[in-house]
C-alpha cells in the first residue's frame, strides 16, 4: 500500500471526493451554511391535492380547463409516447423488499455519499446532491388524499438536463415543450428506481420518487426545496430552483433512504441579486403569472416573489399553440450550456453583482431566448378525436382566459 493510500484509509480519490464522474465543476461552487432564500417562521407541509395540476383535474379552474387537462398529455404524439413509457414501465418499482442483512459497508457517511453520488453519475445523472429530509419538505397528503408518511432521514436528488439545441429551436411554449420535460423525466425515473433498488439490496430502506406521466405521480414531496437543500440550486423569481450549470433546463427525481449519508451544503452562486434585477421570466411569461415587482411576500414561511399558480396552470394546460409551456426556462440567462464563454460570464456574474443589469441587457442584445429555427426538427401535430392534424396557430391564444 502506498503512503497516499494509507493516509486516505485505502480508499480511492473518487470515494474521498477528490475526483468525480460528473461533468460539472461542483467543487468550485460557493458553499454556505443556510439556503439563500430568507426563511421567516415555520414552514408547513403542503397538500399535493392543492397543486395546480391536481386542482385543474378536479375542476377547480373550470370545466374547460378540466377537459383540456384530461387530453393535455395525449394531444401531441411524442408527449403521449414518452409519458406512457414512464407510467407503464417504472410506476410499480418505486418501492420493494429490503434485504434482511445489511451489506458490509464502510462506517463513514462521507465515503457512502461519494459512492452514491458516483452511482448517480454512472446511471446517467447530470448532477447529484444529498440532503437531510425534513418533515416539512414532504406533502401532507398524496393525490389520492392519503396521508404521506416517510421516516427516511436522507434524500438523494438526481437531475437530468434537457437538450439545449432542441430548447433553442423551440419558442418555449410550442409543441415540443412538454416532450423536453418527459425525456428528462424518463431518465430520472430509471435512475431513481435503479438506485433505490440497489440501496434496498444493501439492506437499507429506500424509495424512488419520480414523475410517471399517468396523472399519478409517485412523489412524496415537492422537489424544489430538496434541490435547494442538497446544494444543486437556488430558489428563483419564478418559484422553481435554478442550477448554476443548467438554469431550469432539467427535471429531477428523488430517492429517500435511511442509509447513513453526509448531506451537501447549500450553494450561493449570486442568483438572489441576479433575479432581483433580471426579470426576463416575468417579462416573457405568456400568462403573466410571474411577478416583475421588486417586492417580496411571505408565503409559507419563505420570502419569495408573487406567483399566480392558477394563471400559469391554466395557460400550460389550455395552450392552443403547443403542449404546455416552458417559456420561463427558455429565456432564463442561466439556461445556457457549458462552454468557455458561458462559463466565463457565469463566473463574472458571481463576482460582479453590480453589473447584473448590464449582463441582462447583453443577453437580450445577443438574441438569447429567441427561437433558433435551425434546430426545429419536430413536426407540429395535434391529436383531436383520435386523429392527428397540423394545428392552426391561434393569433391571440387566449382560450385559457375563458
Amino acid at each position: 500500500m502506498s503512503n497516499r493510500e494509507s493516509r486516505s484509509g485505502g480508499y480511492p480519490d473518487i470515494l474521498l471526493g477528490r475526483k468525480s464522474l460528473g461533468r460539472y465543476p461542483v467543487h468550485k461552487l460557493r458553499r454556505v451554511d443556510a439556503i439563500t432564500t430568507e426563511v421567516r417562521g415555520e414552514i408547513q407541509r403542503v397538500d399535493q391535492t392543492q397543486n395546480g395540476f391536481e386542482l385543474a383535474g378536479a375542476g377547480a379552474y373550470g370545466e374547460k380547463c378540466r377537459t383540456e387537462y384530461e387530453r393535455s398529455m395525449t394531444k401531441f404524439p411524442l408527449d403521449y409516447a414518452l409519458a406512457e413509457f414512464v407510467g407503464s414501465i417504472f410506476s410499480p418499482y418505486g418501492t420493494g423488499p429490503v434485504a434482511p442483512e445489511k451489506a458490509p459497508l464502510p462506517n463513514d457517511p462521507a465515503i457512502l455519499s461519494e459512492h452514491i453520488r458516483s452511482l448517480g453519475y454512472f446511471l446517467g445523472a447530470d448532477l447529484v446532491g444529498v440532503c437531510e429530509l425534513p418533515q416539512w419538505a414532504l406533502y401532507s397528503r398524496d393525490a389520492e388524499r392519503d396521508p404521506i408518511v416517510c421516516t427516511h432521514k436522507y434524500a438523494i436528488v438526481l437531475l437530468s438536463e434537457w437538450d439545449y439545441k432542441t430548447t433553442s429551436g423551440s419558442l418555449g411554449d410550442d409543441w415540443i415543450s412538454d416532450a423536453c420535460s418527459f425525456v428528462a423525466y424518463d431518465r430520472t425515473a430509471h435512475m431513481a428506481v435503479a438506485m433505490a433498488a440497489y440501496i434496498r439490496r444493501l439492506g437499507y430502506k429506500a424509495k424512488a420518487n419520480f414523475e410517471t406521466g399517468d396523472f399519478n405521480p409517485t412523489f412524496d414531496m415537492p422537489v424544489t426545496p430538496l434541490i435547494v437543500l442538497s446544494g444543486l440550486g437556488e430558489l428563483s423569481r419564478a418559484g422553481w430552483a435554478l442550477s448554476p450549470f443548467l438554469g431550469g433546463r432539467f427535471k429531477a427525481s428523488v430517492v429517500t433512504t435511511d442509509l447513513e449519508l453526509r448531506p451537501d451544503r447549500p450553494i450561493d452562486f449570486g442568483l438572489q441579486s441576479f433575479c432581483r434585477v433580471c426579470k426576463r421570466c416575468a417579462e416573457e411569461c405568456p400568462s403573466r403569472a410571474i411577478s416583475d415587482s421588486d417586492l417580496m411576500v411571505l408565503k409559507n414561511g419563505i420570502m419569495t416573489y408573487e406567483f399566480d399558480v392558477e394563471r400559469c396552470t391554466k395557460y400550460r394546460i389550455m395552450n392552443q399553440n403547443g403542449a404546455f409551456c416552458g417559456k420561463c426556462i427558455k429565456v432564463c440567462p442561466w439556461t445556457k450550456p457549458e462552454g468557455p464563454t458561458h462559463d466565463l460570464v457565469r463566473a463574472a456574474i458571481r463576482a460582479t453583482p453590480f453589473l447584473n443589469r448590464a449582463w441582462v441587457k447583453f443577453d437580450k442584445w445577443l438574441g438569447y431566448g429567441q427561437q433558433d429555427i435551425r434546430y426545429k426538427w419536430w413536426f407540429d401535430l395535434e391529436e383531436v378525436g383520435g386523429r392527428h392534424r397540423i394545428p392552426k396557430r391561434s393569433p391571440d391564444n387566449d382560450y385559457w382566459k375563458k
